[in-house]
């Protein structure tokens, strides 16, 4: 019952969001009404709340279309190497986001489809979220929850953090953030087969970007988890980090 008001909840945030929003006409009016990026990144490492879904040499491109405060976006991973586990994990993933603010509070609401291709252990599946971030000068407190919606319909996954953003000129701006996250029970079954919420993770990330003047930008990264569950620690090891570059534009 109770996960099924929540996927409610979530569903009706969605997609009743862009009725119930109050905006400025000020505001409203200065926003271009249609922009648009794309951003390639290349990384050692895909990790994903947690699970290294490969390692490997990864290419992530990802092009997006926004109108007002509604986004369409694609985002695709294809490993170029080896991996590890002899699978190579293409996966395709096509969302929408709708974002506004409310008293102060940002909100982003989106739904996520994910397409895994020639992994027969992997189904294909979608998920609702709704996200919320405080901004307190250049720090901003974050809570979020996403819910799976199909193939593994009440899987819920919660995050919570405080990110830091500083314009340091015209050119550089650097960013760290610190994240906790947390499982539910069918969230755990459905991956680990490990019946049992958990308080999983803490994860670290950091990046730089560089801007240039032509509206390019460079953004080396990195990311650390380290797993605080210890039934957790046999399918997401004790730690895991990755690294990567990123390149952007966005018009």
């Amino acid at each position: 019952m109770k996960k099924s008001l929540l996927v409610s909840i979530l569903l009706i945030a969605f997609l009743s969001s862009a009725f119930t929003a109050p905006v400025e006409a000020d505001s409203a009016e200065a926003e271009p009404q249609w922009s648009g990026g794309v951003e390639l990144t290349g990384t050692n490492n895909y990790l994903w709340r947690g699970i290294t879904v490969n390692e490997a040499a990864i290419l992530q491109p990802t092009a997006w279309l926004t109108h007002r405060r509604v986004t369409l976006s694609l985002w695709s991973s294809w490993t170029l190497s080896e991996p590890k586990d002899d699978i190579k994990r293409h996966e395709i993933d096509a969302a929408i986001t709708y974002e506004f603010e409310l008293a102060k509070l940002a909100f982003e609401t989106y739904f996520n489809y994910y397409h895994y291709l020639d992994q027969p252990d992997a189904p294909n599946t979608g998920e609702v979220a709704c996200i919320v971030g405080y901004p307190l000068g250049i720090v901003t407190l974050k809570a979020g929850v996403m819910c799976d919606v199909m193939e593994y319909s009440g899987a819920v996954y919660t995050e919570q953090g405080v990110e830091v953003e500083k314009e340091l000129n015209d050119r550089f701006t650097v960013f760290g953030g610190l994240g906790l996250g947390s499982a539910f029970k069918k969230f755990n079954e459905a991956y680990f087969e490990l019946p049992q919420s958990t308080t999983s993770l803490i994860s670290l990330e950091g990046r730089l970007t560089y801007t240039a003047a032509n509206g390019m930008y460079l953004q080396p990264y990195f990311q650390y988890n380290k797993t605080l569950n210890n039934e957790l620690k046999d399918y997401l090891k004790k730690h895991a980090s990755g690294f990567g570059l990123l390149v952007g534009k966005e018009f």
